[in-house]
């Protein structure tokens, strides 16, 4: 466990599939795993409130979509409107 003030253990199950080809399909195998790993605050600042900006222009999860699913596809589109409001001071 890790020793700093502010930092915490994280805990993540993940799943993958195990296949010798690409495709969209049911896997027929998978592996199941934990990644483990020390970590400190998020944010450089540490644990204090932070400045949020909401939109309705930018939607990263909608009605049957997968943003309820942690992929690695639901972050790219939200890259350059964080880029944008970073400039405007937001954290």
């Amino acid at each position: 466990m890790p020793k700093k003030p502010m930092h915490s253990l994280y805990i993540r199950p993940t799943g993958i599939a195990m296949e010798n080809s690409l495709g969209v399909k049911a896997p027929g195998a998978i592996k199941l795993f934990v990644i483990i790993s020390p970590v400190g605050p998020y944010y450089p600042a540490g644990f204090k409130p932070v400045s949020i900006y909401t939109s309705l222009d930018h939607v990263r999860a909608w009605p049957h979509g997968s943003g309820d699913k942690k992929l690695g596809s639901n972050y790219g589109p939200t890259i350059k409107p964080a880029l944008n409001v970073q400039k405007k001071g937001y954290d």
